[in-house]
């Protein structure tokens, strides 16, 4: 989940005019694509929503095309490439592909994962869907004794993913917790190389190899995703997604103001 964090963990915010009251709020327009202008293949994207509904004391509603080319950026910069570690071991391999098994007997698998082109969300309400393209997926097999990591093959898929169960926890009065899961709704796989050598048909590695990711990789996120923590400055947030929108609420907690004495 590192990766993830360095992701997303820096997104720099441009104010683009002057703060005005609106409905005993505060409305202030944001340029999230201010760094996209070197990424051409960046939609333009509409601003920040203009806000009237001020039940918390900050209301941010991102639009998906600016979602959209925030991904495009981050995987234009190389921060979509992941690595990850199974419980599961070579020894699945070993009746259908056993070239591989034999390259590293009993070794946990190791996953790579590179996204060569940045996933394209869509927000629906309650719903959001990812699709990503052209993921090169590296099997690995981690040899212990000599501490050195064993090449398989890598195969290139094409996926849906969904994404269930966006729900705000908290883990004590004042800190929030961002928390999902993932479930893969579609699955295209093609070959890509291989280091050990022929591999069988492609219509039986594929059942193989989607299982592999849909019972296990993904599982194995899952399990390991704990979510992501706001700054304890945050409260009572929210969460939501609507059609074309990501609404983020939240109350602020700030320190008294001490008066002089």
């Amino acid at each position: 989940t590192k990766s993830f964090d360095d992701t997303f963990a820096k997104i720099p915010l441009y104010f683009t005019g002057t703060p005005t009251i609106v409905n005993q709020g505060i409305s202030v327009s944001v340029d999230l694509l201010a760094n996209v202008a070197s990424f051409p293949q960046a939609t333009v994207a509409q601003r920040l929503s203009k806000l009237n509904d001020f039940s918390h004391d900050l209301t941010l509603s991102v639009p998906q095309t600016a979602i959209n080319n925030i991904l495009i950026v981050a995987q234009s910069q190389g921060k979509m490439q992941y690595d990850l570690r199974l419980k599961e071991t070579t020894k699945i391999l070993q009746d259908l592909i056993p070239t591989a098994y034999n390259a590293c007997p009993d070794c946990p698998l190791d996953l790579t994962l590179n996204l060569n082109q940045a996933p394209s969300a869509t927000l629906n309400q309650d719903d959001v869907d990812a699709t990503v393209n052209f993921i090169d997926v590296g099997f690995r097999g981690f040899n212990a004794s000599s501490d050195t990591i064993v090449p398989l093959f890598m195969i290139s898929i094409n996926t849906t993913v969904d994404v269930n169960n966006l729900t705000i926890r908290m883990s004590n009065s004042t800190i929030s917790n961002l928390y999902f899961q993932l479930a893969i709704t579609n699955l295209a796989i093609a070959l890509g190389s291989s280091s050990i050598g022929p591999l069988p048909i492609l219509p039986t590695i594929a059942d193989l190899l989607e299982y592999v990711i849909t019972s296990l990789a993904i599982p194995a996120f899952n399990d390991a995703f704990k979510g992501f923590d706001f700054p304890p400055l945050f409260s009572n947030v929210v969460v939501s997604a609507l059609q074309g929108v990501f609404q983020f609420e939240t109350d602020l907690l700030l320190p008294p103001i001490q008066a002089n004495q």
